[in-house]
């Protein structure tokens, strides 16, 4: 709700929690909107699947039409206090569909003033799998680490998980020094 409100009312960058920045947002500054198709590594059928792009970073200049329907459509719906993903990926992916999307695409696309990015961008990795050095391109922004902290399951984290995660929030640049070096000594 507060993601989609603050975004219709004044454009901006909305970055969940646990999105590492690896590079700039400047670069993508010059889309009006734009959002990340997610990496699903279940292997769907992606005919089937309501889910392809994410809302975990957003982007949208102000007063662009995209966060303003999300917010009418969420606002529209019985029940929506009770999906998390109907609330973000399902609900962004159907917006988008009612705007041309239909289905996703490894090449950037736009629809209707939207940009929305192929996973490499922001979800190099699926929810579930592990990331290693591989996963992350020339061209990635940022990584979702799929935190989860709604579900319960950061309280499984390892110990060096939650560290990370606490030394991000207050000094990201020092994180990214940190994860950066981990990745760098870890075994493909």
């Amino acid at each position: 709700y507060m993601r989609l409100w603050a975004l219709r009312e004044h454009g901006g960058i909305y970055l969940d929690t646990d999105i590492e920045l690896l590079k700039p947002l400047d670069q993508l500054l010059h889309h009006r909107c734009f959002l990340g198709l997610q990496a699903d590594e279940r292997g769907r059928d992606w005919r089937n699947y309501d889910e392809w792009v994410n809302g975990a970073v957003i982007g949208a200049e102000p007063g662009h039409w995209f966060p303003r329907e999300c917010f009418d459509t969420l606002m529209r719906v019985q029940g929506w206090q009770s999906t998390g993903s109907w609330t973000g990926p399902g609900l962004v992916t159907e917006v988008l569909a009612r705007h041309g999307l239909k289905g996703p695409s490894q090449e950037l696309a736009e629809y209707d003033g939207v940009t929305i990015f192929p996973t490499r961008y922001f979800y190099p990795y699926a929810h579930g799998a592990e990331l290693t050095p591989a996963c992350v391109r020339p061209d990635t922004v940022a990584i979702h680490h799929w935190a989860a902290t709604w579900t319960g399951e950061a309280k499984r984290w390892p110990l060096s998980k939650k560290i990370m995660m606490r030394v991000a929030r207050v000094s990201p640049s020092l994180a990214y020094r940190l994860r950066r070096h981990q990745l760098d000594r870890k075994p493909a």
